[in-house]
């Protein structure tokens, strides 16, 4: 499998953030971004999360899951929305309901997609936020 290296983009970084205390939901992710030219970082919970990003991780974009462990990503989106009001968060949630991406919105999150999360909507949602390059591996 070919390593995820950085590459120069239009961000100020190289890295996704995907915030996800399921791991084979953060695997999955992963291995869809297999291919993009990112560094690939991993919090298990909304806290691990708010952390990284106050504690000054470079980070170019947030893939969050609404629920989570110690802080929910409802949570999770408006403390790191104080400190890095610029990072875009997109909302992760197996439980799409009515009004569910209306609420994400409201809270904070930049986009909102559902699980099982399909690559080309996850790429087209991502591409609005940061560029993308990909190897041909």
């Amino acid at each position: 499998m070919p390593e995820i290296t950085p590459e120069n983009t239009h961000s100020k970084n190289n890295s996704i953030l995907i915030a996800e205390d399921d791991t084979s939901n953060f695997l999955l992710l992963k291995v869809y971004l297999k291919n993009a030219k990112y560094d690939i970082l991993h919090a298990h919970d909304g806290q691990e999360a708010i952390d990284m990003v106050t504690n000054n991780t470079p980070v170019s974009l947030i893939l969050m899951d609404i629920k989570m462990p110690i802080k929910n990503g409802f949570q999770a989106v408006k403390e790191i929305k104080v400190y890095k009001p610029d990072i875009p968060i997109i909302a992760l949630t197996a439980y799409a309901m009515s009004g569910d991406r209306d609420k994400a919105l409201k809270a904070g999150f930049d986009e909102y997609i559902a699980k099982p999360v399909s690559k080309d909507d996850l790429f087209e949602l991502i591409s609005k936020y940061i560029s993308i390059s990909k190897t041909n591996n």
